[in-house]
């Protein structure tokens, strides 16, 4: 090779393509795979699990989970597990798993009678669903439940009072039983269960939010049920149930007699249950100042209970009547020993009485304060106790008899 040749030959060098274009395909497809595999992963949902003691009406891939008849997810398996429970997984929608929190509940929707309630007809044709409540919607997140075998009347995230009664005789007041404040549906029963230890039955129930301020801590609970009649001093007093009472029993309440105004209910507050309005009205009984009558007259018709009035008005009852409440062999008139209720008291009587209780009711008696026995029924024969200032009445001396100070009496014809 010549010298001129070697100087001619020289190598071209230049610099490659950094991205060649072929492979802008491949990568658009890579991304798309990636967002489809994580759209379909975000629809597809979170599953939860809820434990039920058997799948009656499940079925998987069919049933639906529902929250306020929005369908929000399905069934997609059922386990029976070793202790023979049914463990369903639930596939809930992403955009809806802000619902289900720790205070979620869960119950299967189906065709239900109990007692007077009936629900979930609708499921008859389209076939049983799973329903959610989702409680408090910052209680956590949660995702293995226990579902309720019997669903809410009210579900948790309905406003309103939540109250628990008890009661020795329930009589036929079961679930869906109303309450009543003054004949105005206010509430109802929602839960029965009987207490075996206790021998008691405790009520769940759940009064509408717009009538939880009627409810104070002097609000009273009785039953009301059936055809009642009933023979007082007042005469006779028959109330003639409605339908629902008939078939499924009710609860009344209302204020006691004397008006007392208490503090507000809270959700969860255990209250008695009592079997009659005038039981109810009793339990108020507040004790105060005792008094023995010596009466020298036939006593028909006069029982432990009678009500005590002044001028009209009540202020107590009687409480026992025998020859026990004194230790004198010779004593001719029956001992009949009263009690005056002190709120009563405060609110029906004259205030110069009340105050310092012995000494106003000392200087009533030198005032010729009496007693007496008087009939309030012609037609029932029963009895009570009146008191009130008799200006024809003999002076007599104020005397105790054992602890108790007597009330002078005076005739009723």
């Amino acid at each position: 090779m010549t010298e001129e040749n070697s100087e001619e030959i020289h190598p071209q060098v230049k610099s490659g393509r950094r991205f060649n274009p072929v492979w802008i395909v491949p990568l658009v497809a890579l991304l798309l795979g990636l967002w489809l595999v994580k759209r379909s992963h975000d629809e597809k949902g979170e599953l939860v699990t809820v434990r039920f003691k058997d799948a009656g009406d499940l079925a998987v891939g069919k049933t639906e989970v529902k929250c306020r008849n929005v369908t929000i997810g399905k069934l997609e398996d059922i386990v029976l597990t070793d202790k023979l429970n049914v463990r369903a997984s639930l596939r809930i929608k992403p955009d809806h798993l802000h619902l289900i929190h720790k205070g979620s509940q869960f119950w299967v929707v189906r065709a239900r009678v109990q007692g007077s309630s009936v629900s979930g007809l609708g499921t008859l044709i389209s076939g049983a669903f799973i329903e959610v409540d989702p409680g408090a919607l910052d209680s956590g997140d949660k995702r293995k439940f226990v579902g309720l075998e019997t669903p809410p009347l009210t579900p948790r995230s309905v406003p309103g009072l939540r109250l628990v009664l008890e009661a020795e005789k329930p009589g036929s007041v079961g679930i869906g039983s109303g309450i009543y404040f003054r004949d105005t549906l206010v509430g109802k029963v929602e839960s029965r269960e009987f207490l075996v230890d206790e021998k008691i039955v405790r009520f769940g129930v759940f009064i509408e939010e717009k009538y939880a301020g009627l409810l104070t801590s002097q609000t009273l609970f009785w039953k009301t049920s059936g055809l009642k009649l009933d023979v007082g001093t007042e005469g006779f007093n028959l109330e003639l149930p409605s339908l629902d009472s008939l078939v499924s029993g009710r609860i009344s309440i209302d204020q006691p007699e004397d008006g007392a105004i208490g503090k507000p209910l809270a959700d969860g507050k255990l209250t008695r249950l009592y079997n009659t309005e005038e039981e109810a009205n009793v339990s108020r009984f507040k004790g105060g100042t005792e008094f023995l009558l010596l009466v020298d007259q036939s006593l028909r018709g006069l029982r432990a209970g009678a009500p005590i009035e002044f001028r009209g008005l009540k202020i107590g009852r009687v409480a026992e009547i025998s020859y026990s409440l004194v230790e004198d062999p010779k004593i001719e008139e029956m001992p009949v020993l009263i009690q005056l209720d002190k709120r009563l008291l405060e609110s029906n009587f004259p205030k110069n009485l009340t105050a310092g209780e012995s000494d106003g009711f000392s200087e009533a008696i030198s005032r010729k304060l009496r007693a007496s026995i008087r009939s309030s029924s012609l037609l029932t024969g029963q009895m009570f106790v009146d008191i009130d200032y008799d200006p024809s009445a003999a002076d007599v001396e104020q005397m105790k008899r054992g602890k108790y100070t007597v009330l002078p009496t005076v005739a009723s014809g």
